[in-house]
């Protein structure tokens, strides 16, 4: 059975251990084991998840399949850098294990984001996806999302990825 729940700071020490595991098995054939490690080091740690968790301006959801947690997403109150007319919000992060694609966990994050930022009164909810990433872009589309203009270079370890930025109506 498939269920989403909000988080909060008190479960940033089990959000570190999904981001870096997620984050690393969705690009462990796109870079190095030890500039994955180094990333997620840095950027996957329970001091950040829980700085995270405290914003106001973030809402962060776990998907539980089966009783384990499998994926999450991230919605943050933050304007697009592409101008777009009206407030939007950023879609900052959806990861799921790879485990369960195509079990319907990525659409009801997504759905459950989507209704995230209607609630914050968007009109736009935006997104930045790397070049390499070759699931991720075609996932979005199916969402209404269509890219909008260039994103920031993502850097893991020796690797420096470029990323556009992709946005959709609400």
């Amino acid at each position: 059975m498939l269920e989403i729940r909000p988080i909060g700071p008190a479960h940033a020490e089990a959000l570190a251990a999904l981001w870096t595991e997620t984050f690393t098995r969705a690009y462990a054939d796109l870079h190095a084991r030890e500039d994955l490690d180094a990333y997620c080091a840095a950027n996957c740690t329970a001091a950040k998840a829980r700085a995270m968790l405290e914003d106001a301006a973030i809402a962060c959801k776990v998907a539980h399949f089966d009783g384990s947690a499998v994926g999450y997403a991230t919605v943050r109150d933050a304007p697009c850098p592409v101008a777009l007319r009206g407030k939007s919000v950023e879609l900052k992060q959806l990861y799921i294990l790879p485990d369960v694609f195509g079990a319907g966990v990525g659409r009801a994050l997504m759905e459950d984001a989507l209704e995230t930022a209607r609630a914050h009164g968007a009109a736009h909810m935006w997104l930045c996806v790397v070049d390499i990433n070759k699931r991720g872009p075609p996932f979005y589309r199916k969402f209404g999302f269509d890219y909008v203009g260039p994103g920031p270079t993502f850097e893991v370890g020796k690797d420096r990825v470029a990323s556009r930025t992709m946005a959709r109506d609400l």
